[in-house]
């Protein structure tokens, strides 16, 4: 009897230990205009959560709101960026929300998910190479190759005095958005020789899976072409995809989608999962 409750044990804590080897750990990185809620709001993390996910935590700027989730779950964290700033000032506060969600899971690898602009933040940090155990990078209708919806923003916002007194008298909230959003946009213009994309786009990326979901209609801010990371130089021909036919903003089956994902790359290393 002893030697059989001794074997129990034994398997007991041997499947502990699998399940814990086996659980994942997701940064959902939110886009232009939104905030961590907007993955809540879409109803993408209710569809994660039917499917075992848990939420672990919330970051925000400077601290993280911890919300307990079991070693054995697979589990996502929230960030919450300022999402009209330039691409480098919302790298600088994710940069330090990842190194403390990797020293927090030292032996979990990290599946990084961006939408819309979150997603170009989120290839940075992988380009960076900000901690080492980010083994995906998920983008969801990100303008990789930039957006002309950039350029329309840049000129309304770019209308000269007296004119722009007139216009901010007269306009809505709209044209001073527009007016906090001009570094993003910069970001965001095609790449050419001496910006952002273009910089990012002719990096070294590490040997990580890659997958684009592609919005192939509706989406009226960020042209399909560019959601595609196979048409980033750098990563041409190494990255999945799967075509969504939907507009910009989340949804809930994004949340399947990246589940879909994570199965392919469950049952291969680098899969191909376009459709």
């Amino acid at each position: 009897m002893k030697i059989l409750r001794t074997l129990v044990t034994f398997i007991a804590l041997l499947v502990m230990q699998i399940s814990v080897v086996q659980a994942d750990t997701m940064v959902l990185v939110h886009g232009y205009l939104a905030n961590m809620s907007s993955w809540d709001n879409s109803g993408v993390t209710a569809t994660l959560q039917r499917e075992g996910w848990q939420r672990a935590g919330v970051y925000v700027p400077g601290r993280l709101l911890q919300i307990t989730a079991t070693e054995s779950a697979n589990r996502y964290y929230l960030v919450n960026l300022p999402s009209e700033s330039p691409v480098a000032i919302q790298a600088n506060h994710l940069r330090p929300m990842l190194k403390q969600i990797a020293a927090l899971h030292p032996d979990e690898e990290i599946i990084l998910v961006g939408h819309s602009a979150g997603g170009v933040v989120a290839r940075l940090m992988v380009v960076e190479k900000v901690v080492d155990n980010i083994k995906t990078l998920i983008t969801i209708a990100a303008p990789h190759l930039g957006t002309p919806r950039a350029i329309q923003a840049l000129d309304y916002a770019d209308t000269s005095f007296p004119f722009s007194m007139v216009q901010q008298i007269f306009s809505n909230d709209a044209y001073h958005l527009t007016r906090r959003g001009s570094g993003l946009f910069v970001d965001l213009v095609a790449p050419h020789p001496g910006n952002l994309l273009f910089w990012l786009n002719t990096r070294e990326h590490p040997e990580i899976n890659y997958y684009s979901i592609i919005r192939r209609v509706g989406d009226q801010m960020v042209p399909n072409f560019s959601q595609d990371m196979n048409n980033v130089v750098a990563l041409s021909g190494h990255a999945g995809y799967i075509i969504a036919d939907l507009g910009h903003a989340l949804h809930p089956a994004d949340g399947q989608y990246i589940l879909s994902i994570l199965n392919q790359i469950a049952g291969t290393q680098v899969a191909d999962v376009s459709s």
